[in-house]
């Protein structure tokens, strides 16, 4: 935050609502002069004067405070969807929301930020459907599309979001996931002028009530908030008996102006009361109520009124030098709350909190600054959470002062060092000695694009210098936040950058990572092809099982080596695979008719098919003709490495399958399969030999071939 001041004489903000244009208020310090002139009448007309003067000026101020306290209520639920909408919109400029972004990594993001606003994070496409969802636990099934149920749903707020392009703020609705009332903040993802995503935060009706508890004054009324469509959505009195039902209305709401006051009667008893509304700014529609009994002027002013009628003539003269005396008392204290309130609007720090007003006793004062002192405290809170938000993210923020070209940051994406500190550093040093030569165009030009007012926004990834050597990478977000009153022009731009050097490495292998599966798909494609060609064709049947089998053999070896990332597989858990197709169907209760033992061996990626295509046409074999064919026959599966000869020996051996005559007279299809892998892709051996007691197969591959190279552990500091 700025915490420049302003200049004297420089108005700290827009003219409060209601008061004319070109007309200055008047002092309060007017107001008692004329008071004091009004007692100085003829003795004939001084009573009627006086109770009417009274009269006026103590109901003014009566709504008058029952208007500021609307307007400061406003201003903290302001400030709270407020601070939703500055952390959603930190959310929807990740690049995780990019195309091909990691949603993973966004919803993580998510979360955090969620949990430190107290609810959840949505995130929908231009469809409605829920891409991300914090509500849900991580690896749940999101839900086929969002927005809340009912009229105020947050379907209708999210359209409207994709067709503007701007921030807004739902209904009350039933949550679609939640099944609580909810209203939600929906902020834009913009991408290139698209809006392709709308992240959203929720608005919990109970959260506002409690504020509205914490500020309500016991028995004197009630405050509440409603949507734009009149509905309950938070009350400091009977809250969760009210919350979404409709609010009585009176004459048209819609000629009413953004702030007022009204009378009518109490929503529960019925009691005449006076209320005070006022307009949320961020959520259009949505109103604020502050309500007192009508009792409460009454009596308020009905006892000094009849004590001034007969006291007055004898008090007149004790009065007026009182009222001197006393204005300068009541300005005191309204003075220094004016001074607080500019040392605020100006970014200064304004020190420690006013201390009571001893010396003015004015109730509506002393409600009145402790009203400002919690609607500030609010202010702030919500400005702790955003520098919260930022850190969670590992976001770093900056500032760009224009004219003099000089910036200032905090230290989360680079440290502070001497040749390039936290505040006051020079631009254009920056450019020359820390962006790497081949960004520095690129950068330079996105931050003229907005200095010169082409452009509210910029997005750009560039590398700075770390250390002697290294480069980091950088993504930045800024826009305008100051302007030239005068020429329109930029004077200040501000943004936020992180840390995507890992982001940039993850990308680069995964470029690698496809290139090697594109290679490993081709390779599959391959052979699939020779199975195809291999397998015989006089009976549809049989070429279709045969294809059918030989295919699922390939997407089993497929299936492990993705889940290794294409590094090779276990053969133990190939040969479990392998053998799992042809188990018995009764259930897992049953002993598997095969043993298998073997020192622990990685294949390589490029022997996983052809083994797995061999093992799939041995245990075929076997469910016709050999051993897993009759109940009681067994296989057994062996193997080991060959250090000396330099080898993988795999032995298949069946027993107690129906006796064996010898070697068929002819090859079959499963051998020249089998052949056609070992052989000819892994330039290895195959053996087979037809006992009586059953089939022996001895297998033999040259380990550079088959078995993958032992890696050395990573050491991470």
């Amino acid at each position: 935050m700025d915490q420049s001041a302003a200049a004297p004489g420089v108005p700290l903000a827009a003219p409060a609502p209601g008061t004319r244009p070109g007309r200055q208020p008047r002092g309060l310090r007017l107001y008692l002069i004329g008071l004091i002139l009004a007692a100085l009448l003829p003795a004939l007309g001084f009573g009627a004067a006086a109770c009417w003067t009274a009269l006026r000026s103590y109901h003014a101020a009566a709504e008058g405070r029952l208007l500021d306290s609307a307007r400061a209520l406003a201003a903290m639920i302001d400030s709270e969807i407020g601070a939703r909408r500055a952390a959603l919109e930190v959310l929807a400029a990740s690049s995780y929301l990019d195309p091909g972004g990691d949603l993973a990594a966004f919803d993580s993001l998510a979360r955090n930020i969620g949990t430190a606003f107290g609810g959840w994070v949505t995130a929908m496409d231009s469809s409605l459907r829920l891409v991300a969802h914090t509500f849900i636990q991580p690896g749940q099934e999101l839900p086929s599309s969002g927005g809340g149920l009912g009229p105020g749903g947050g379907g209708a707020a999210v359209a409207r979001v994709f067709a503007t392009g701007r921030f807004t703020v739902s209904d009350l609705a039933v949550g679609r996931t939640s099944g609580r009332f909810t209203a939600f903040v929906f902020v834009p993802a913009l991408r290139d002028g698209t809006v392709r995503h709308v992240v959203g935060m929720p608005i919990l009706p109970e959260h506002l009530a409690q504020l509205l508890r914490s500020q309500a004054s016991p028995g004197e009324g009630a405050i509440a908030v409603t949507d734009g469509r009149g509905v309950m959505v938070a009350r400091s009195e009977d809250h969760e008996r009210l919350v979404g039902q409709m609010r009585p209305q009176g004459a048209a709401q819609e000629s009413w102006q953004a702030t007022g006051l009204v009378s009518g009667r109490r929503w529960l008893d019925g009691t005449p009361i006076r209320v005070a509304y006022h307009r949320l700014a961020t959520a259009p529609g949505w109103t604020l109520w502050v309500n007192e009994p009508e009792a409460t002027f009454l009596q308020a002013w009905l006892g000094p009124l009849l004590a001034l009628l007969v006291g007055g003539l004898l008090a007149l003269g004790f009065g007026l030098a009182l009222a001197i005396g006393l204005s300068r008392r009541v300005l005191r204290p309204v003075h220094a709350l004016v001074r607080h309130a500019e040392r605020v609007a100006a970014g200064s720090p304004p020190g420690d909190f006013l201390p009571p007003m001893a010396d003015a006793p004015v109730a509506e004062f002393e409600a009145l600054r402790i009203a400002g002192m919690q609607a500030e405290a609010a202010l702030r809170r919500g400005e702790t959470r955003l520098r919260l938000a930022l850190t969670g993210a590992g976001l770093g923020s900056f500032e760009i002062d224009l004219p003099s070209r000089t910036a200032t940051r905090t230290g989360q994406v680079l440290p502070a060092r001497p040749d390039l500190p936290l505040a006051g550093f020079s631009l254009d040093r920056y450019f020359a000695e820390t962006v790497h030569p081949e960004d520095r165009a690129r950068l330079e030009a996105a931050i003229e694009t907005v200095a010169r007012g082409e452009a509210e926004h910029y997005r750009v990834e560039y590398r700075v210098r770390k250390g002697q050597d290294g480069w980091t990478w950088m993504e930045t977000y800024g826009g305008t936040v100051e302007r030239d009153p005068a020429s329109g022009l930029p004077l200040r731009i501000a943004g936020v950058a992180r840390d995507v050097t890992e982001r940039k490495a993850a990308e680069a292998r995964q470029w690698l990572l496809m290139r090697e599966v594109d290679h490993r798909a081709k390779n599959a494609l391959a052979v699939v092809q020779a199975a195809v060609r291999l397998a015989p064709k006089a009976d549809a049947a049989g070429f279709a099982a045969a294809v059918e089998g030989r295919v699922a053999a390939i997407a089993r070896a497929q299936g492990l080596l993705t889940e290794t990332g294409w590094s090779g597989t276990g053969l133990r858990m190939l040969v479990e695979r392998s053998l799992a197709a042809f188990a018995s169907p009764e259930g897992a209760s049953q002993e598997v008719p095969w043993t298998l033992a073997g020192p622990p061996v990685e294949l390589t990626a490029a022997a996983t098919q052809p083994l797995s295509l061999a093992l799939h046409e041995l245990a075929t074999n076997a469910t016709k003709y050999g051993a897993l064919s009759v109940p009681g026959g067994r296989l057994v599966l062996t193997w080991q490495l060959d250090q000396a000869a330099g080898l993988l020996r795999l032995r298949w051996e069946e027993h107690g399958g129906p006796p064996l005559a010898g070697a068929p007279a002819h090859s079959g299809f499963g051998s020249r399969v089998i052949r056609s892998g070992i052989e000819h892709q892994l330039h290895g051996q195959t053996t087979m030999r037809w006992a009586t007691e059953g089939l022996a197969c001895d297998i033999a591959v040259p380990l550079a071939q088959a078995v993958a190279p032992t890696r050395a552990p990573e050491i991470v500091l």
